[in-house]
């Protein structure tokens, strides 16, 4: 199972001191595959996102658009190839 996240119009998160501690209570799911972001992120939110996924140990890649996201999928995963 692989997670596409569209932050494109993101502009700011709220606490990010209560969204690590919300997400070291989360364990990840044993299918989780890849979480892929697509959007460019200011240092702070990149720096969030980076910390995120060291904590839940999910791989992670970033994109600028989804085409570009989606081909990175296509190509680590090929069960996807005929899906997207």
């Amino acid at each position: 199972m692989h997670f596409v996240v569209d932050i494109r119009q993101l502009k700011k998160i709220e606490s990010v001191a209560d969204g690590l501690k919300a997400i070291q209570r989360t364990k990840p799911h044993l299918n989780a595959g890849w979480m892929v972001v697509v959007g460019n992120l200011s240092a702070p939110l990149g720096l969030f996102a980076d910390l995120v996924c060291m904590f839940t140990r999910i791989p992670y890649r970033r994109f600028d658009t989804l085409a570009e996201a989606l081909t990175f999928l296509k190509e680590i995963d090929g069960s996807l190839a005929t899906v997207l």
